[in-house]
């Protein structure tokens, strides 16, 4: 089986607007990331949080490579601080109700 995701990706840098980030690939031996116009956020593992985002080309090449835990389309809330994922829904949101982010963060281990 396949690395849950590629080794070297590095993670999504938090609280930047997605029109500022660029598609994260990067290849074995490449000096620098994709960096087209991400339009796909992809969560690889969701106990460390590690996501990272894609532009079509390369999230074709993720389905045919990795396995990852959930994927959509990108969305205004996908790169700010306190979002979180919603998988019903397969989107990122901020919640309007601060506890339930306290809990959230909880829940994750942040403090």
């Amino acid at each position: 089986m396949t690395q849950p995701s590629p080794a070297d990706s590095p993670i999504l840098p938090e609280g930047k607007p997605f029109d500022e980030l660029g598609c994260a690939y990067k290849p074995i031996g490449a000096t620098g990331v994709c960096g087209k116009p991400p339009t796909w956020h992809v969560m690889w593992e969701p106990s460390s949080g590690y996501n990272s985002l894609t532009c079509d080309e390369h999230m074709a090449l993720a389905q045919r490579r990795w396995v990852y835990a959930d994927r959509h389309p990108m969305g205004p809330d996908c790169t700010m601080p306190g979002a979180l994922w919603e998988y019903t829904h397969r989107w990122c949101v901020i919640p309007d109700d601060h506890p339930a982010l306290a809990v959230a963060r909880a829940l994750n281990g942040d403090r």
